[in-house]
Order: C-alpha cells, then structure tokens, then sequence
C-alpha cells in the first residue's frame, strides 16, 4: 500500500507533444503514398515534418558555401586588348 508522502506513480506513456484534431484534405495517389508507406498517419505527417526541417537546414548551410569547383577556384582573368580603368569603364587597346 501507497504511504501519503509519496507521489502518485504516472500510468501509461510519457507525454510526446500537444495532440489537436485535424482534418486533412489530400488526393487519392497521397492517401495511397500514406497508407502504402506503412505508417500511421500521424508518423507519417511527423516523418515529413523531420525531412523537411533537416533538408532546409542542409540547403541553408550550403548556401553559404560555394556550390560549384568553379565558384571555389574562381580568379581574375585577363584578356588580351581589355583593360579596365579604375573608375570601372572597360577600353579596348587595338
């Protein structure tokens, strides 16, 4: 038997988050990915939720990064007959 000191045990699972009532409106071919993906509709919803936030992150911190070799490797050229002057106007030296 329980003494009067001590806390009442918590019955079931854990608390994972606030649940609210939804409707969802989706086309066939989505219901069908949903129900052929195996999981609940909830985990599913979840599971999308986690991919789009981690492929966002992903693209906003390869976004400050150069994309390609050549945007890493980029340098000055210099081409035969131009010249740019230092107020920015190019010339031609024929």
């Amino acid at each position: 038997m329980q003494s009067p000191s001590q806390e009442p045990r918590p019955v079931g699972r854990p608390a994972q988050g606030i649940t609210k009532k939804v409707s969802l409106t989706l086309s066939e071919e989505e219901w069908n990915e949903i129900e052929q993906s195996g999981m609940t509709k909830g985990a599913f919803v979840k599971d999308r939720m986690r991919k789009a936030k981690k492929a966002a992150s992903l693209e906003a911190s390869t976004a400050l990064q150069p994309n390609t070799q050549f945007e890493r490797e980029r340098r000055s050229v210099d081409y035969p007959g131009i010249m740019l002057k230092n107020d920015g106007v190019f010339t031609n030296n024929f």
